[in-house]
């Protein structure tokens, strides 16, 4: 048998754009290799790859005699996460959606490969939470980084108790109304009592509490 001709390769189709291993992009760039040969035999295929952002993959068919053909593909192999960078929050926000997009927006990624990272984010609790933003690269590889806070959307709960009919000074009617008043939250934290009043003789003082994340009642 004298065969001196090389074994023909074609592509049945496009290599797909990205992938997270060398040998994934591999055998994906052989299953899509097709081959013919001048002499009935099989044909080997191999793949070699130069590069990974920007990558080259080489599928090589030998056959029987030796005789080799090759074809190339161009390829995005990304084999590593994004690094995601901490920020800084907030202790406590009122409403959740605000709280996860704080975090999502003081978190900060760079990545081995050009193109887009992807932020998303996700909570759980209240009280304590704790709240996850994932950051993933346009091949699939991702990272993430946590957040501690609190997320309290409920106002204290106030009750009122009793003060005299009359006070001869304001401050001291203030004071009375503001001590006879008491609160209860959701969230552990300290509670402020602020007091105003109105008028004199029918005077009517009004005490505010407010929790450590402002809800207020």
């Amino acid at each position: 048998r004298i065969d001196d001709t090389p074994p023909t390769l074609t592509a049945k189709g496009t290599l797909s754009s990205c992938f997270t291993t060398v040998r994934d992009a591999e055998n994906a760039a052989i299953a899509l290799t097709n081959y013919t040969d001048n002499c009935p035999g099989n044909v080997t295929l191999t793949a070699s790859t130069v590069g990974d952002c920007d990558a080259t993959i080489t599928v090589t068919g030998t056959d029987q005699c030796g005789n080799q053909g090759t074809i190339t593909y161009n390829a995005h192999i990304d084999t590593q996460p994004p690094t995601v960078t901490k920020g800084t929050i907030a202790s406590c926000y009122r409403d959740r959606t605000e709280a996860e997009n704080a975090a999502k927006d003081a978190t900060t990624a760079i990545d081995n490969c050009p193109g887009i990272l992807t932020k998303t984010v996700s909570s759980t609790g209240d009280c304590d939470a704790v709240i996850t933003v994932t950051v993933t690269d346009v091949c699939g590889n991702n990272a993430s980084v946590t957040y501690n806070t609190s997320i309290d959307t409920e106002a204290p709960v106030v009750t009122k108790g009793t003060i005299a009919s009359c006070y001869n000074d304001r401050s001291v009617a203030e004071q009375a109304a503001k001590d006879a008043t008491t609160a209860v939250d959701n969230c552990n934290g300290p509670l402020t009592k602020t007091v105003t009043s109105t008028g004199d003789c029918s005077a009517t003082i009004t005490v505010t509490v407010s929790d450590a994340c402002g809800n207020s009642a």
